[in-house]
């Protein structure tokens, strides 16, 4: 089975076992990594989660990065998080990249309604003592991702030759349909 060229089994005609997923804030990687870890029954790992300390605190580089090593050894996952330093340890050993290429203003929305959803609140996906919030570095960030992040996930995609094992995801019918052919294998 394909999507956009893409077949849903590797090579090899074996399932998936790492699968990357990657988009703006507010794109929907933290639900659709759950999604694909229930149907294909794999670890989840939120990056975010990972990464945030209580009170939206940040590690120091050279432990996130070894920290995100050691997850991307593990023989499955589906990790969702863009997180672009650490890209050069995890694109090359995923077996499938997802890219949720949606609208900056559709993100944006996404994002206000989980916040008024979770206000107070701290989502499953989120570490702990991080509270939802949205502020206007966030927003100026979803907002210029087609001309900053995702330039350089474009670019980051062709550096460690990711191309062939890609799936670009444009509209929630688009995602739709991948479940439901993940649900059928």
């Amino acid at each position: 089975m394909a999507i956009n060229g893409m077949k849903i089994k590797n090579h090899d005609g074996d399932q998936y076992r790492r699968i990357l997923i990657l988009g703006n804030g507010g794109s929907g990687k933290s639900t659709l990594a759950r999604e694909i870890g229930s149907i294909l029954n794999l670890p989840i790992v939120h990056l975010d989660q990972q990464f945030w300390q209580p009170g939206w605190t940040k590690p120091d580089i050279d432990s996130w990065r070894t920290k995100v090593s050691n997850m991307a050894k593990e023989d499955s996952w589906v990790m969702d998080g863009n997180f672009g330093s650490t890209f050069d340890i995890r694109l090359p050993r995923a077996d499938l990249i997802i890219f949720l290429d949606f609208n900056p203003l559709y993100c944006l929305y996404k994002v206000f309604r989980r916040r008024l959803k979770n206000r107070g609140k701290i989502r499953p996906d989120m570490a702990p003592g991080c509270a939802e919030q949205v502020d206007w570095e966030f927003i100026k960030w979803i907002l210029s991702y087609n001309h900053s992040s995702k330039v350089s996930l474009l670019s980051a995609f062709e550096k460690f030759h990711c191309t062939n094992k890609l799936i670009t995801v444009q509209t929630r019918k688009d995602i739709d349909i991948f479940l439901a052919m993940l649900s059928r294998m």
